[in-house]
């Protein structure tokens, strides 16, 4: 859909290049958070990065888990209730 307007309007014309890949982008996301939440919560800091890791781990599984758990549920749960 072309728009008449010269700026680039977002919800019209949504940026393609991202559409891709924008899945992967919860790695980064969840080291930043890692990284930011696990000193506060830490007293000691000789283990820090490899509770960041584990941070990392549990964060992006449980964003796949509920990407697929969400799945699940739309696919073929959803289609089993009346309509009514």
């Amino acid at each position: 859909m072309m728009s008449l307007t010269l700026a680039w309007t977002p919800f019209l014309e949504p940026v393609g290049w991202v559409h891709t890949w924008w899945y992967l982008l919860i790695v980064p996301l969840s080291f930043g958070l890692g990284m930011m939440y696990k000193p506060m919560r830490m007293s000691r800091f000789d283990r820090y990065w490899r509770e960041v890791g584990i941070f990392v781990g549990q964060v992006t599984l449980g964003v796949i888990a509920m990407g697929i758990a969400l799945a699940v549920l739309t696919e073929f749960v959803l289609p089993l209730l009346p309509a009514e």
